[in-house]
């Protein structure tokens, strides 16, 4: 659907701009060439290249390498792929268990002595390590190709199709309704409608479908009707005061919360020269260490993180973060 401009610069850019603070990466959508988007196919809807690289990185032996060759990794990308059940909340349940169970391969016979590995397509242990990615205008070809879909902007994590947006313009008649109603349209769930209209094969691994005007936000699952759509509420665990003031704003409208809060994630572990300090985090969501911490006791290095990570979630808390740890004395005297 063509876009007017005061959706694309009023509402789908700032949502974008917002992501790219965080840690994502952005790319231009295009509805004429596939590989600007990276596939071979407008029916594409996973992003196999990424998806591949994203794999072997995140699926390592015990000595912290990649074990994983190219035909595991193919027979792992084929199965994500490979979505059998016959109707949408079925093939969204088995391809979240996909994605959060992982799926299990060969093992290596001189590493696992024969036995079947899970692998993993997300890793959720180490969030920075995986691959975050935002397109805007992402055309998806309906089955038959005599038409196409393009929501506004999806989000991708290793090249899966995670999220979902709708932008509307704030000026036309009920636009939050609107959006729902184009989210429901893409997916074949307008009970209205017998015939098909949109590509379910996108919405398959989906986590969160999102309609926005930017001054209301709402966020639901598949399956969800109008009234199921809910705003977030809070930017936790970054304070909604620190997200205004790196915005450069005295107030969050719902689309800023709703960005701030539901898609932040740890991005980034860096090592670098933070002069008297261990460590520091940022609101991009990225931890900073010392390099000096690489040499401490593996104890301290805990005790800082775990310092650090209750920051994530309270920027101004009184009592250490480590204050459960069991050398916390100790420890606290050679982290000072």
């Amino acid at each position: 659907m063509a876009q007017s401009p005061d959706e694309k610069t009023y509402v789908e850019i700032p949502f974008i701009e917002q992501l790219k603070g965080m840690g994502w990466d952005h790319i231009e959508g295009d509805i004429d060439v596939p590989y600007l988007t990276e596939r071979e196919s407008f029916r594409d809807v996973l992003l196999t290249g990424r998806l591949r690289d994203a794999i072997k990185k995140i699926n390592l032996d015990d000595g912290g390498k990649p074990w994983l060759d190219d035909d595991r990794v193919n027979e792992v990308v084929s199965r994500l792929e490979r979505i059998t059940a016959p109707k949408l909340l079925e093939a969204n349940k088995e391809a979240f268990d996909l994605i959060v169970q992982g799926i299990e391969v060969a093992g290596d016979p001189d590493k696992h002595d024969g036995r079947e590995k899970n692998v993993a397509v997300i890793d959720f242990d180490h969030p920075e390590r995986n691959d975050f990615l935002a397109i805007n205008q992402f055309r998806v070809d309906v089955p038959g190709g005599k038409t196409f879909i393009e929501p506004d902007i999806v989000l991708f994590v290793n090249g899966i199709p995670l999220v979902v947006v709708e932008c509307k313009s704030p000026k036309i008649s009920h636009p939050m309704e609107e959006g729902i109603n184009q989210l429901l349209r893409y997916s074949n769930q307008r009970p209205e409608v017998e015939e098909d209209e949109g590509c379910e094969r996108l919405f398959y691994y989906n986590q969160f479908l999102v309609s926005t005007f930017r001054q209301e936000a709402r966020a639901a699952t598949v399956g969800a009707d109008y009234e199921h759509y809910m705003e977030w509420k809070d930017t936790s665990p970054v304070p909604m005061s620190e997200v205004a003031n790196y915005l450069g704003k005295e107030n969050l409208n719902s689309q800023e919360i709703l960005v701030a809060g539901m898609l932040r994630t740890v991005r980034d572990i860096r090592i670098s020269n933070l002069g008297h300090r261990w460590t520091s985090c940022g609101h991009n969501g990225a931890i900073n260490f010392n390099w000096r911490s690489v040499m401490a006791p593996v104890w301290v290095f805990d005790y800082i993180l775990v310092h650090e990570m209750v920051h994530m979630i309270e920027r101004e808390f009184l009592a250490p973060g480590g204050s459960c740890h069991p050398r916390l004395r100790r420890t606290r005297s050679l982290a000072e």
